[in-house]
């Protein structure tokens, strides 16, 4: 997406700023220095970027849910190389049990 003056203002915090990973998820280092958004508007950022952004979260919050979203994705990971494991060992197995009973 295509930062716009629109989308930075649009998403403003209620006390009418932005936190420290909306300002992260547009690659604006903390705290921002003056002329920010002049610097940013017209730059292409990712849709997770845009999540992050819109979401308005302190950067505690961003973070744990990354946290959370990486281990998910660890264990679907470590599932998948165990039921891969399985598979190839089940294969094997009955590769060998075939020979023998040759």
């Amino acid at each position: 997406m295509l930062i716009t003056n629109d989308f930075i203002i649009e998403n403003k915090t209620a006390r009418g700023s932005w936190t420290r990973s909306q300002m992260q998820s547009l690659g604006v280092t903390w705290p921002p220095e003056t002329g920010w958004k002049e610097r940013v508007i017209g730059l292409e950022i990712s849709d997770r970027n845009v999540e992050i952004f819109k979401s308005k979260l302190p950067a505690k919050k961003v973070f744990q849910n990354i946290d959370f979203e990486l281990e998910s994705i660890t264990s679907r990971r470590r599932n998948l190389s165990t039921k891969a494991m399985q598979t190839t060992i089940n294969k094997f197995g009955e590769e060998i049990l075939g020979r023998e009973q040759e």
